[in-house]
């Protein structure tokens, strides 16, 4: 990690940018049991190389990590809570609850935003019979003032019948995503420049 930031970190100074960071923190509660404070390393690091958290995104699957890096280690940039699908066990947050309107009225005292995963914004039925329409959780979220990051967007990996070009176009356009995690920038990219 340090070398990526000190990378970046020349790469803005040699480019005149201001290109920030977006870190997961993978598994802490399995790194917890092992003796290692990831959340906690990760945040030192960047603070040992004097990044500003108003440049960093961090992102994690656990929700009791996100109110510990908020509360218990002052972490005061952006914070997401990935979503997952309960059956991956990626943690012992329950994801339905997330996207329950309890859940967002929480997520939102502490986090800026959510991570989704892309099949986990629109209604399965609405794609199928080719209008989409949002999840209803969706624009909850959104009311309460929290950006959405889906990921994560491949073209080998689309809603069967839907081109890139498409699944691009509901994301922007229905959606109304604020961001989006993809393996695959050049498809993305044409996307962006051609609206």
């Amino acid at each position: 990690l340090a070398e990526h930031i000190e990378l970046i970190t020349q790469l803005n100074r040699q480019f005149s940018q201001s290109i920030g960071f977006y870190t997961e923190i993978k598994s802490p509660a399995w790194h917890q049991s092992e003796g290692v404070d990831a959340s906690k390393i990760v945040l030192d690091t960047f603070r040992k190389a004097g990044v500003s958290e108003h440049q960093l995104y961090i992102q994690c699957f656990d929700f009791k990590e996100i109110k510990r890096i908020r509360h218990e280690l002052g972490y005061e940039g952006k914070l997401v809570i990935l979503i997952g699908d309960n059956a991956w066990q990626e943690s012992d947050t329950d994801y339905n609850w997330i996207m329950s309107d309890e859940g967002i009225a929480e997520v939102a005292k502490v986090a800026d935003g959510m991570g989704p995963w892309i099949p986990q914004l629109l209604t399965p039925e609405s794609i199928a019979a080719g209008k989409p329409v949002v999840q209803p959780w969706l624009r909850k979220a959104q009311d309460a003032g929290l950006i959405i990051h889906p990921y994560t967007f491949r073209t080998d990996a689309l809603p069967a019948g839907l081109s890139a070009h498409q699944v691009l176009l509901l994301l922007t356009d229905i959606a109304n995503v604020d961001g989006l995690f993809t393996d695959q920038v050049p498809p993305v990219k044409a996307f962006t420049e051609a609206q």
